[in-house]
């Protein structure tokens, strides 16, 4: 695209210099800038993208955006904006040919769930017939394709790309997990939704965010940006739920296992390999089977339904989509163990994504339930003892050990952790040893429930990213039962 063509389509946007170079992308990292690119120069926390323009043009770069043009000496063509990212992210849906308007695009917010309900939507969207590919924590993935990501709601330019690239194959719905911190960075600005999903919040990202109502209102201003045509569901058994979508355009939901939401469910069976939940609202009545455990994920799939529901899309697809969904990397994720040892690996990391993990395996536990679970560094600090807490009121043995420090003491995090649990605190600095010390003192009928990291396959210390991955350390330490 013409550059001086694109400045036009960007509100309050001005250039200064050569508007005939032809842009080919645009990139906000100078280390990815492509020949014939717009190097978007960004200014954050701790680096100024401004100082980087010289080595964006070094690799090829045509022309630069900026919301500081007297930071630009170079003798290059600049587009002029009042915020760098709100306009890199309406450029990218230029140069990308605005995908989010030819895919029906769903997304999904709250605290905990965002995962898992992306798997459940993208397996009830193909059952119905679409090809729906899936950003998220664990990655992309589309048509068996996919790989991890750095964030989980990437920038708004590498969405697009991966969107489009999606689209450009055969893609006709994608499902996106949209954070807290996505929203005031501006990651989703002018993305098309057709639906929106909210699952829950409690706390987490205090450290970013400051405090729950501004957590909060960073959630929801997604529902806000919603268009009139589109659909929005939220789940009315949680207390922020029921005021997540006052602001919003689309046309709302409720659903919950209580009577005053919409969308009723009623939790019908429950074991070790799933669950039957029925359905009943506006929409009709039915039943559907889902493989995975645990109350919330009972709530997670009603909300998925809710949406997909609202979609119109038929209560047979929906069906067979929560049937066949698969098994989520490091979602209560289970491993049968040698000596009648159950262990499962979650990536509950916040006091309420615990608490309610702990309450779906102790029905399912004839022994001891045991856990274990940490903290990590640089973040909300104020959860590490709430973390501990849990861990001891759900737990019959708590083992308390190290997560992702960061750049913070180990230790030091790990006691602010076992400060809440109490005398049920075992604590084992070491990740490796810790799962090994519970594993020692698992018997068979006993559920080992191990939190935190989930799909993670590192550990993060003094800003390295170590091979670590808790399946594979569980399972070094004792096979798998045949």
């Amino acid at each position: 695209m013409i550059l001086s063509a694109l400045v036009k389509r960007l509100h309050g946007a001005s250039l200064r210099g050569n508007g005939s170079v032809e842009i080919t992308g645009l990139t906000y990292d100078s280390r990815r800038v492509q020949p014939g690119n717009l190097f978007c120069a960004l200014v954050g926390g701790s680096s100024n993208g401004n100082d980087f323009i010289p080595q964006a043009l070094k690799n090829g770069a045509l022309a630069v955006m900026t919301d500081k043009p007297d930071d630009v000496t170079a003798d290059v063509p600049v587009v002029v904006v009042p915020d760098a990212r709100v306009a890199m992210a309406y450029a990218a849906h230029e140069l990308f040919d605005k995908p989010t308007q030819k895919l029906v695009l769903t997304g999904i917010t709250g605290t905990n769930g965002k995962t898992t309900c992306t798997y459940v939507l993208q397996s009830i969207l193909n059952a119905a017939g679409h090809k729906t590919g899936l950003i998220g924590t664990t990655g992309w993935s589309f048509a068996g394709e996919g790989e991890p990501l750095e964030r989980t709601t990437p920038e708004a330019p590498d969405m697009l790309a991966l969107l489009a690239n999606m689209r450009e194959k055969g893609a006709t719905a994608a499902v996106l997990e949209v954070t807290s911190i996505a929203m005031p960075m501006h990651r989703v600005d002018g993305f098309h939704f057709a639906a929106g999903l909210f699952t829950n919040l409690s706390q987490d990202h205090l450290d970013l965010h400051g405090s729950m109502e501004q957590y909060f209102a960073a959630k929801t201003s997604f529902f806000e940006m919603l268009p009139a045509d589109a659909v929005a569901v939220t789940n009315f058994d949680d207390e922020n739920g029921k005021r997540a979508l006052l602001n919003t355009r689309a046309l709302t939901y409720r659903y919950g296992f209580n009577q005053d939401a919409e969308v009723r469910g009623t939790l019908v069976e429950e074991s070790a390999s799933g669950m039957t939940i029925r359905v009943d609202g506006p929409f009709g009545s039915f039943e559907m089977k889902t493989p995975y455990i645990g109350r919330f994920n009972a709530s997670n799939v009603l909300g998925c339904a809710t949406l997909a529901l609202a979609m119109r899309i038929k209560v047979s697809a929906i069906q067979a989509g929560v049937a066949n969904a698969p098994q989520v990397r490091g979602r209560m994720e289970r491993l049968s163990l040698e000596g009648g040892v159950t262990a499962v690996i979650d990536y509950a990391h916040t006091p309420d994504a615990l608490q309610r993990a702990l309450e779906a395996l102790r029905p399912l536990t004839s022994g001891k339930l045991i856990v274990v679970i940490g903290a990590g560094g640089n973040r909300d600090a104020t959860k590490r003892p709430l973390m501990g807490k849990a861990a001891a009121d759900g737990a019959d043995v708590a083992v308390i050990t190290s997560d992702n420090p960061r750049f913070e003491d180990p230790a030091g995090i790990v006691r602010q952790v076992a400060s809440g649990a109490g005398e049920k605190a075992v604590v084992v600095v070491d990740r490796r040893e810790a799962i090994k010390r519970a594993l020692d003192l698992a018997n068979s009928g006993d559920v080992l429930l191990i939190a935190g990291k989930g799909h993670e396959t590192y550990q993060e210390i003094e800003g390295v990213k170590h091979p670590f991955d808790d399946r594979e350390e569980v399972l070094k330490l004792r096979r798998a039962a045949c």
